[in-house]
């Protein structure tokens, strides 16, 4: 179960373009939003033993341009924005789709209302995103 924020793959295009200060700090950025995801999507998830919450994870492409938060994997690299310790496990939570999404039953009616604590997470951090990646990009350029 994973959730994906449009868009980045046209930005990551361009950005190959840049110089590499501008994409480590871009990257760098990018990779805290992530963070803050899982963290907005963990503290949101249902919570009946906790495993749910505790096993959305972050991992990230080799430039940091492409951030992945998802259920079931191990996160990737926190120190490299300054935190010690992000969460997130390597164990598959087969039933994080259920959860997200809901359950029909054969005759199509619901048997269990979705809870979409990823995707809501990250519409809800949409704008510190947008803010963060900003700041990144103004910061990055004055350094070029």
């Amino acid at each position: 179960m994973s959730t994906r924020v449009g868009g980045f793959d046209d930005l990551r295009k361009t950005l190959r373009d840049f110089p590499k200060g501008v994409q480590k700090q871009v990257g760098k950025a990018n990779l805290q939003s992530g963070y803050d995801i899982q963290r907005t999507a963990s503290q949101a998830a249902p919570k009946d033993t906790g495993f749910l919450s505790q096993n959305i994870g972050v991992h990230a492409s080799g430039d940091l341009l492409a951030v992945k938060v998802a259920t079931g994997m191990q996160t990737q690299a926190p120190e490299l924005i300054g935190l010690s310790h992000a969460g997130g496990g390597p164990l598959d939570v087969k039933y994080a789709e259920w959860v997200h999404d809901g359950t029909k039953s054969e005759d199509g009616t619901t048997r269990m209302a979705g809870r979409p604590y990823l995707a809501q997470a990250a519409a809800s951090r949409e704008g510190a995103h947008k803010r963060r990646m900003k700041a990144a990009f103004s910061k990055a350029i004055k350094e070029v």
